[in-house]
């Protein structure tokens, strides 16, 4: 059987909050396209 790697097991914790701030730029644009 293969063992799989996820992801989200490779992701440390700062991989984690760049992944949220860039998420949080989209919504910026998003409201920002939205006004």
């Amino acid at each position: 059987m293969v063992e799989r790697q996820y992801l989200i097991d490779a992701m440390t914790v700062q991989d984690s909050w760049r992944l949220f701030k860039i998420l949080a730029e989209f919504v910026d644009g998003f409201e920002a396209l939205a006004d």
